[in-house]
């Protein structure tokens, strides 16, 4: 992905910061569930989200697409390929046919006849006892089209009265920025996972002053975490080895993200830190 650090930055500061960007979250160190209890259940499924619940899972994460008819579904991939027992492009296809296929049994035989589901039976079912992170895809996927995610997405939640605990989160910052144009109130997050140079995603996400920013843990150092707190910012990565797990977190790390939450919430609280 190719960042666009100056005109963007330039948006950022004419949109003006967003007064929930220091929204409050759950007590450090948050536990989110990489598209729900995706170790043991389909990913991206209601299973999935309730089990990540019932593990304690603090936040659940997901990923925003549409329908040809413009339903606001989550799923990770454009494609149903690969999650489902169809084949093709899911913005090509009706709700009514993406409600046909079979979400589940590719994970195991016993999950067979879960369906993909809307944002809207999302927020119904969670209902409020985890936060929601939407993350927007944008890679190989045209700007109209991430863009109507979006649109549709914020029209689901301009519903929802549990909008206050729905954050966004891209690896691109111009998605990040169009939410805050259509959107001020949303927090959100900079996945960051590649090297920036110079310029780099922490950088970006203080001049833009977002919620937080997500690196990969693997490139993590000491001192950004300490720049980024300077800078407001939360620091959220993904799991890793306990070991580095826990200097991370003597590092000041405010949250971490897994496809077991259940293992994650259970080593944190082995060690004390919940």
């Amino acid at each position: 992905m190719t960042y666009r650090p100056l005109r963007l930055l330039a948006a950022a500061a004419l949109i003006g910061t967003a007064a929930a960007q220091s929204a409050p979250t759950p007590p450090a160190p948050l536990v989110q569930a990489h598209r729900g209890y995706s170790e043991l259940y389909p990913e991206n499924t209601l299973p999935a989200f309730e089990r990540a619940i019932e593990a304690g899972a603090d936040r659940l994460e997901t990923d925003l697409w549409f329908s040809a008819d413009g339903t606001s579904i989550l799923l990770h991939d454009r494609s149903v390929d690969r999650t489902t027992d169809g084949s093709g492009v899911a913005d090509y296809l009706s709700l009514e046919e993406l409600r046909a296929l079979d979400a589940g049994a590719w994970k195991a035989s016993q999950h067979a006849g879960t369906r993909i589901p809307t944002l809207e039976e999302l927020l119904g079912a969670v209902a409020g006892r985890a936060e929601i992170n939407l993350e927007i895809k944008t890679s190989s996927r045209p700007k109209a089209a991430w863009r109507r995610s979006v649109d549709l997405a914020l029209e689901v939640l301009s519903r929802s009265p549990h909008r206050d605990r729905v954050l966004f989160s891209s690896f691109d910052l111009e998605a990040l920025l169009y939410v805050r144009q259509k959107a001020p109130e949303y927090r959100l997050i900079l996945i960051d996972w590649e090297q920036q140079g110079s310029f780099g995603g922490l950088q970006m996400a203080a001049a833009a002053r977002l919620y937080a920013w997500s690196p990969k843990n693997e490139y993590l150092t000491e001192d950004q975490v300490r720049e980024a707190h300077a800078a407001g910012l939360k620091v959220f990565v993904g799991a890793a080895p306990n070991a580095r797990l826990l200097e991370l977190r003597r590092w000041g790390v405010d949250g971490f993200s897994g496809d077991d939450p259940r293992a994650l919430v259970e080593f944190l609280r082995q060690e004390g830190l919940r």
